[in-house]
């Protein structure tokens, strides 16, 4: 075999690196001879020779390639003690190695103690920061008992980013285990309400992976991380970190939502206590999302702007009295077990709506208003009432196109309400395809398709927007997957096999921040056929 050392060395001194890769990919023997030069006494060569192996790697993925670097991982790892541009390359190559094939367990080991040398060493952080794109790439090619008390060792640092990287490691040996997420809560206070803003953004990923609704032992971790996450989205200085706290925030609310709304008794309990805490605009949306009352004097407590919330300016119940058979409002604790009036009627003066399809295109407090009315309609109003609504939806479907979220979801929640039940419900429906035609709107329409779906399998609806879904995949995942994850949990047995076209995509979105959520769209479609997704 022929040696290529000094031609491929003359290549990367003088810059062309991509003759060195031509040349290396075109001769075995070119490529045996670049992994020789990674121990090259001149670290320009170290560096480049690391560049082009990245990039042969990048263009062909294949084991030809991937498994001769993995038997000089000892080298590259080497490399990690190497100048600071040479260790930022070396991180580099292995995050395109990992993302490619996973070590065994004595290379694993080895990786896993070079990174943390690493991250003691208190390098440049310029170095540090490419540590994480590797954390997240490496796993072991199987899990053993080795493997993971390394992992779990890193927990007993008094490093929080140790920590957290132990953390990560776990987090990619054991999907879905609830321990990480619990393990990961008890960081929350070190970890994002600190300074290091590295290690929130390392955080915040890991979080956005592994994040499952609460349990009754760990709601509270929740009120906890919510509340972090709302400091970290205003204060970070980074605005990418600020928007990946904002998203999980807004996540975070809606698992509490979900947990509460079953648990109406637990619900009242914890907006009484954000009151106490004069926490009420948090009180405001938990109340609002799970459809409670809000106690007596809610509407006199200052926010936190230092304003007066205003209670909704509609809440005549549609039958003409409260639910206890006086008026209700928000200053009124909401009675178990209402007495229904003697003359019951469905009909709400088209006035009412006139007003409140008004309001929908006011202040912010005003649509709050309105949308919560409208809500309350659309889910006690019989059929027939329900004609009375049908102005509000041209307006509804204009909120969907909303940037602000929780305006975006009730109106979603509002018209998949009205679509299930109306006599105009089609006419919904057909809107709402147009709108993923058209792609406006598309996260409004999508989280419509949720709704809609979680309710009721519709067949024919699901022919026309599963085309959709898949060729908006790409740019709306994580709106999507919820979108499949509500069809497929309805789906009936004879029909599971609409959803084997994305079955290879789901496995590919497993190795990515998404994959809790494909994991359980591929569960619930093998819950229905397993040999679909085998």
């Amino acid at each position: 075999m022929r040696d290529y050392s000094d031609v491929l060395r003359e290549m990367l001194l003088a810059w062309r690196t991509s003759n060195a890769v031509e040349l290396a990919v075109s001769d075995e023997g070119a490529f045996s001879s670049l992994l020789v030069l990674l121990r090259d006494g001149d670290d320009r060569v170290r560096r480049r020779a690391l560049i082009a192996l990245r990039e042969i790697l990048r263009r062909k993925p294949e084991p030809r390639y991937t498994l001769p670097v993995l038997r000089n991982l000892r080298t590259v790892l080497g490399l990690l003690k190497d100048t600071d541009e040479v260790a930022i390359e070396a991180l580099r190559l292995l995050a395109v190695l990992f993302s490619l094939v996973h070590p065994e367990e004595k290379a694993y080991v080895e990786t896993v103690d070079a990174l943390a040398d690493l991250v003691r060493s208190g390098r440049n952080e310029v170095v540090l920061l490419e540590i994480p794109s590797v954390l997240e790439r490496l796993r072991p090619a199987k899990t053993s008992s080795l493997a993971r008390s390394r992992a779990m060792g890193l927990l007993s640092s008094g490093n929080p980013r140790l920590r957290a990287m132990g953390l990560r490691l776990l987090a990619n040996m054991s999907a879905g285990d609830s321990r990480v997420l619990t393990l990961l809560l008890d960081e929350i206070d070190e970890a994002l309400l600190g300074e290091d803003v590295p290690l929130q953004d390392f955080i915040l990923n890991l979080l956005s992976e592994v994040l499952a609704p609460p349990s009754e032992e760990t709601v509270g971790k929740y009120w906890e991380l919510l509340r972090a996450l709302e400091v970290v989205s205003h204060r970070s200085p980074v605005p990418g970190v600020r928007s990946k706290a904002r998203d999980l925030a807004f996540r975070v609310r809606k698992l509490l939502t979900l947990y509460y709304s079953s648990r109406p008794g637990e619900s009242m309990r914890a907006i009484a206590e954000l009151l106490a805490e004069g926490k009420v605009d948090e009180a405001i949306e938990l109340a609002l999302e799970v459809g409670e009352d809000v106690p007596r004097g809610f509407s006199k407590l200052p926010s936190r702007g230092g304003s007066l919330v205003p209670g909704p300016k509609y809440v005549e119940h549609p039958r003409g009295s409260g639910p206890g058979g006086g008026s209700s409002s928000w200053g009124t604790v909401r009675k178990k077990k209402p007495e229904p009036p003697e003359k019951p009627e469905t009909r709400v003066p088209f006035e009412c709506v006139a007003e409140l399809v008004d309001s929908l295109s006011g202040s912010i407090e005003e649509k709050m208003d309105a949308l919560w009315e409208l809500h309350r309609l659309a889910k006690e109003l019989p059929e027939k009432g329900l004609v009375a609504l049908e102005p509000a939806v041209e307006p509804l479907l204009g909120v969907l196109a909303s940037e602000n979220r929780w305006a975006r979801d009730r109106s979603a929640r509002i018209l998949a309400r009205l679509a299930l039940k109306a006599p105009y419900g089609a006419r919904i429906v057909s809107s709402i395809i147009g709108l993923l035609e058209r792609q406006k709107a598309v996260p409004g329409a999508l989280t419509f398709l949720s709704y809609y779906f979680s309710r009721r399998w519709d067949g024919e609806l699901a022919g026309r927007v599963l085309p959709l879904l898949r060729a908006l995949l790409k740019e709306y995942p994580f709106e999507v997957l919820l979108t499949l994850e509500a069809m497929t949990r309805t789906v009936p047995r004879e029909d599971a096999v609409l959803f084997v076209q994305f079955v290879p995509l789901l496995k590919e979105i497993k190795r990515t921040e998404l994959a809790p959520i494909a994991l359980r769209v591929l569960e619930n479609i093998a819950e229905k056929e397993r040999s679909l997704v085998l």
